[in-house]
């Protein structure tokens, strides 16, 4: 065994490692013929990788003979096939199938399993047949092959053992290599992303300050022609109050693109400072109140031993509870309470955190959903119910301002709507604070 390992030893090509123990085990075992074969985990059927010993047209025959036992049959000597499959040793001969003796006449193969762990993955097959291919009255004539014996199993057996290693180490190899692939194409699509989302928006910004300006403009001309007709005025006040809204709309769109763009650039600086997190909840809560009359948006302190106190930016906290309190307005279509709590508890490593929950009772996150719902431009399936469009990148801000602030965020939800969803964030306490 250790000129096995010897053997193989600095060799990166499977089928020469194959090849390399395949010709150990044939000349150990003094046979003239010998196969590789790759088990396919899905058809089920072993598939031929080499052979020595057997010219092309000697191993085409070689393998038809042996699909009699090699192959899924229906024929009692599968039991053969049954046995390698399962994962030992199997002899074919006649002695072994005395049942159809003539037809393994002067037949010796030694069909060895390649595992790994428990799983098949091929098989290295021995043949001390006289003269292969040869049946009938002549192969009567012709003297019987060497059995194989005890010590020639167990020593097939260790070999095989190494081809296993071997083929593992392939596989694992081909799926490192592939996920290096997938790494890569995965940072070159999400950079050309990033470029994409800067240029659009900075292409977008310059006419909507445009749209914007003029839209206001009107606005105040508007206010000031007191000659036009009222009904007139009406129509174009409506107007200019929906051109207004939907540039702005539109504004916060391409904001979130830039700010999207600078969070996977690395390019957002935090402005730290101590801040009491009530303070930011109660901003949030009272200035989304007064764009929602659908919904009663309230908060609820638990009383503490110590203050809410976190360092960190102010306006990015604040950000973060406006963009998860928009979030629930937007998916709760038909109303109902919003509600933000604020507790305190010890973290795993025992230090206290600040826990934040957003609860609404509106559509909720369906299970396969959660784990990728901080994911740039995901929307869960249920989305289209609220009826409610968006691009799918709000969350995944508030998720990486979170990381910025040390902070974690996951969502908890049965996924029914009515029953809605619990946005759970977490923040450090401030430095300074008691310890639990």
């Amino acid at each position: 065994m250790l000129h096995a390992a010897e053997e193989i030893s600095g060799i990166t090509d499977i089928t020469d490692i194959l090849h390399r123990l395949l010709v150990m085990m044939m000349s150990t075992l003094n046979c003239a013929r010998g196969v590789v074969e790759i088990f396919d985990q899905e058809e089920h059927i072993f598939n031929p990788l080499l052979s020595i010993g057997l010219s092309d047209k000697e191993e085409e025959q070689w393998l038809e003979d042996q699909k009699r036992w090699l192959e899924p049959s229906g024929e009692h000597y599968a039991g053969f096939r049954e046995q390698l499959v399962n994962g030992y040793t199997t002899l074919v001969s006649a002695e072994q199938c005395p049942e159809e003796a003539d037809e393994f006449l002067n037949t010796m193969i030694l069909a060895v399993p390649i595992t790994h762990n428990s799983r098949l993955l091929g098989a290295m097959v021995l043949d001390r047949t006289s003269a292969p291919h040869v049946g009938g009255a002549t192969a009567a004539l012709l003297p019987e092959p060497t059995a194989f014996n005890v010590w020639d199993i167990a020593v097939a057996e260790g070999i095989a053992q190494f081809a296993g290693l071997a083929l593992e180490q392939a596989r694992w190899q081909q799926e490192a290599e592939i996920a290096r692939n997938n790494e890569a194409i995965m940072r070159e699509s999400n950079a050309l992303k990033d470029e994409f989302l800067a240029i659009t928006a900075h292409e977008f910004r310059t006419p909507l300050t445009v749209i914007l300006a003029h839209s206001q403009m009107i606005a105040r001309t508007l206010r000031k022609a007191a000659e036009l007709d009222p009904g007139l005025r009406d129509k174009l006040n409506e107007s200019s109050t929906i051109i207004g809204l939907q540039a702005h709309q539109l504004t916060n769109i391409v904001n979130t693109f830039l700010e999207v763009t600078r969070l996977n650039r690395g390019q957002i600086s935090l402005t730290l400072e101590e801040i009491n997190l009530v303070e930011i909840v109660k901003q949030a809560v009272a200035a989304q109140s007064t764009t929602s009359t659908q919904h009663e948006i309230s908060y609820v302190i638990e009383p503490a031993e110590h203050p809410y106190l976190v360092y960190g930016d102010r306006a990015r906290l604040l950000q973060i509870f406006a963009n998860l309190l928009q979030n629930a307005i937007k998916y709760s279509p038909f109303g109902g309470p919003i509600t933000v709590s604020l507790a305190q508890r010890p973290g795993e490593d025992g230090s206290m955190i600040i826990e934040a929950c957003v609860t609404d009772k509106g559509i909720g996150v369906p299970p396969e959903a959660q784990e990728h719902l901080f994911e740039r431009f995901y929307r869960a399936s249920n989305t289209e119910l609220s009826k409610t469009r968006g691009v799918g990148l709000g969350l995944y801000v508030v998720a990486e301002l979170l990381r910025l602030h040390n902070g974690t965020i996951h969502v908890e939800s049965s996924g029914l709507a009515g029953e809605g969803s619990r946005f759970v964030l977490t923040l450090p306490l401030a430095e300074g604070q008691i310890h639990h």
